[in-house]
């Protein structure tokens, strides 16, 4: 009998007791479980999933602790592999006034039914000085092993990294000084090759006030050092070099060609079964999710998922890429992709070869379409690789990366109302592995605000990004803005912006925007907004001069406590000299704390929608929700769903799901019914 086995024997009639008990004292011990079947259009698979957790911790003195933590989870599905994981790990902490250290170690073992156990063990150790960083240097040391193999013989995954890395930080008065150095190496005992990174990181700054605080100065000088090398004992030609993306990105956007993602650091922390907030099967959004490679080439992007997804979700799905300099203006990835779905340790991994190298990108992401009803899967983990062809007679490839990246900024305020003040921050890479960048901005600010008659406020900024062996990118921005509030129920701004590109400082486009904003409080209940745009855009290369304006008016009503009332008319004039009309009207009514209606409405020249939520909780514990939606277009669309949840008790919760489309020439339903346990 193996070890997750006899675990599991033990484990389950224990959950049976718990579940019945009645009351219970507080104990180590935790069980959550949940169970779903999903059905209609969807996969008729159940999911069972259990997890048992024990937690022990104790003081054995002042400044020693021990904790350790016991966790067995198993995952079930009709017509599927079965998986089980034990992940025990204890936790040594010493704590004292000169020092803290700590010593911890894991161990996770992963079976999938008729696949090989996955072993992960890892340990570490950190070493904090705690003296008083007024007057003492601050010191940091940790050492980390990682190792990853399965039970075969002979085995087909054996991998180990080690990591070492230290920091010094020492401040004194308006200095301050840090130092950064660590070393990885990521060795790969089936495929023979290894993989080392050494990195050396100092910084300077310098930050101060003058003059009872009336002007402020930061400036700082950031330099590293980075150091790879990969070796292949093989006498491989080609090895396959993963990329550490520098960021993890995300959002949800049906615009992809513009707007910047955000941060979502939980994409790259190499956790590969923790799932993300990023949800991939949205048939109602469209999920833009990415990484910072700061224009190293690559060939491959693989996606973990936290689940398997079956062939029928797969062909629901719709994948596309986008690569972009600054996280904002994006354009579609033109080298040939190949998606191939497969599964690994119970869950679905997504990989994506693309034809040739693709180069000269900061960002990257994909732009995920889908139909897939009532199912969900999230990323956990996004993996970037790098294809490197070595030399005839080389084992190995190494290369560099220096980065100095210089930052600062002035604030000076000469009187209580007026503030001036200066930021610049330049970045200038040279490196082996990818292209040459010197990336500088910088910003000029002036705000006045004598009154609440008169605010007035400037700015004049400029980027520039210039990438080796290709064309210097500059743009410049002027920007005007006037506010005021002469009545406590009326506000009115006025503004200007001119922004300017430049191609190897030859100007290639000119942008002007003229807005406006009037809001009013008409009555206590009632208030009103008038907004205008105007926008004139000259393409100086083409000889093209383009005209287009708006405005929008709104208005926002509350009739009563429990009847609140919105709308908006919006007016577009075109480039092209067409127009568009679109209205929205939106209304939430609340009778009740039980209760609650919102609809809305849109309509502009070629599509009207209609949408509308029901909330209604029967009882304290019992809450629906019922959503409807009609889209007419060239065609018309229909959707519905339904929603119940049911806190049975503390420990015990239940959800019915239902879902139904009519997309005029297709119908499609589908269900799913979850039951949630936790104490």
């Amino acid at each position: 009998m193996s070890l997750l086995q006899g675990i599991k024997k033990i484990v389950a009639p224990l959950s049976l007791v718990l579940l019945f008990a009645v009351e219970a004292a507080p104990s180590p011990l935790h069980l959550t479980g949940n169970w779903s079947q999903p059905y209609g259009d969807d996969s008729d698979q159940w999911k069972l999933g259990q997890s048992y957790n024990l937690d022990l911790s104790n003081d054995l003195t002042s400044a020693l602790r021990v904790s350790a933590n016991m966790r067995y989870t198993t995952n079930k599905k009709k017509d599927s592999a079965d998986t089980e994981t034990l992940s025990p790990s204890i936790l040594i902490g010493l704590n004292n006034d000169l020092f803290s250290l700590s010593l911890n170690g894991m161990e996770n073992r992963r079976k999938v039914e008729d696949e090989p156990t996955t072993i992960n063990r890892s340990w570490s150790t950190t070493f904090i000085s705690s003296l008083d960083e007024r007057y003492w240097p601050q010191l940091r040391l940790n050492y980390s092993q990682n190792t990853t193999t399965n039970d075969t013989s002979p085995k087909t995954s054996d991998q180990q990294s080690d990591i070492f890395d230290s920091s010094f930080k020492y401040k004194w008065r308006f200095l301050s000084f840090l130092y950064d150095f660590s070393n990885s190496i990521d060795t790969n005992k089936i495929e023979d090759t290894e993989n080392e990174n050494t990195n050396h990181s100092t910084r300077i700054q310098w930050q101060d006030t003058y003059w009872n605080n009336r002007l402020s100065v930061i400036a700082s000088h950031k330099y590293s050092h980075d150091k790879n090398t990969i070796t292949a004992t093989s006498n491989s030609s080609q090895i396959s070099r993963p990329l550490l993306p520098s960021a993890g990105i995300a959002s949800l956007d049906d615009t992809p060609s513009d707007d910047p993602l955000a941060s979502e650091p939980a994409l790259i922390d190499n956790d590969l079964f923790t799932a993300t907030s990023v949800e991939l099967l949205q048939p109602t959004e469209t999920v833009n999710v990415g990484v910072q490679i700061n224009l190293e080439s690559f060939n491959e992007l693989i996606f973990y998922l936290d689940r398997e997804i079956d062939a029928t979700t797969q062909s629901r799905l719709s994948w596309s890429f986008y690569g972009s300099l600054n996280n904002d203006d994006w354009s579609p990835v033109t080298t040939p992709a190949t998606i191939i779905y497969s599964v690994e340790d119970g869950r679905t991994l997504v990989t994506v070869e693309f034809s040739s190298a693709v180069e000269n990108l900061r960002y990257v992401k994909a732009v995920v379409t889908s139909t897939a009803g009532v199912s969900t899967a999230f990323i956990t983990e996004i993996d970037v690789n790098q294809l490197v062809t070595l030399a005839p007679g080389d084992s190995s490839l190494t290369t560099l990366t220096r980065t100095h990246l210089s930052q600062g900024s002035i604030s000076f305020r000469p009187w209580d109302q007026w503030n001036l003040g200066y930021t610049f921050n330049r970045n200038d890479t040279d490196s082996d592995s990818r292209a040459q960048s010197l990336q500088f901005n910088q910003t000029l600010n002036s705000a006045l605000n004598l009154n609440r008659y008169f605010a007035l406020a400037m700015s004049v900024t400029e980027t520039t990004d210039d990438i080796k062996d290709q064309d210097t990118i500059k743009n410049r921005s002027y920007a005007l803005s006037y506010r005021a509030t002469p009545l406590n129920s009326l506000s009115f701004s006025l503004g200007g912006t001119r922004t300017e590109h430049f191609i190897d400082s030859s100007l290639n486009s000119r942008s002007d925007t003229l807005n406006s904003h009037l809001s009013a409080t008409l009555f206590p209940d009632l208030t009103a907004g008038l907004s205008t745009n105007w926008t004139r855009s000259q393409d100086k290369e083409n000889n093209e001069e383009t005209t287009s304006w708006d405005y929008r008016f709104d208005i926002a009503a509350r009739f009563t406590d429990s009847f609140n009332l919105s709308a908006s008319y919006t007016y577009r004039n075109n480039d092209d000299g067409s127009s568009d009309n679109n209205y929205e009207i939106n209304t939430v009514y609340r009778p009740s704390t039980y209760i609650s209606l919102t609809t809305g409405y849109k309509r502009n020249d070629t599509t009207d929608n209609l949408y509308s939520t029901l909330n209604f909780r029967l009882t304290q514990k019992i809450q629906t929700d019922f959503r409807y939606a009609y889209l007419k277009a060239d065609t018309t669309v229909q959707s519905a769903s339904f929603n119940l949840t049911w806190n049975v008790s503390t420990i015990l919760n239940l959800r019915q799901s239902l879902a139904w489309a009519d997309e005029g020439e297709e119908q499609t339903w589908s269900g799913l019914t979850t039951l949630n346990y936790n104490f």
